[in-house]
């Protein structure tokens, strides 16, 4: 699995909000417009995180 960082639109500015998926290695394919989420098949998470630091996370 993959975890993933995701914004409504692919927005990258302080302001929009982000949530966190899980996403099958094998289907996380980044194109010429970013990955996009399927949430009826992409899981969000809220669990502990890979992710080192970053903003707005404070678990």
């Amino acid at each position: 699995m993959t975890e993933v960082i995701a914004t409504i639109g692919g927005k990258r500015d302080e302001r929009a909000e982000e949530r966190r998926f899980l996403v099958p290695s094998d289907d996380y394919d980044v194109g010429r417009f970013g990955f996009v989420i399927d949430e009826t098949k992409h899981v969000a998470y809220d669990g502990p995180s890979s992710f080192a630091s970053g903003r707005g996370r404070t678990s």
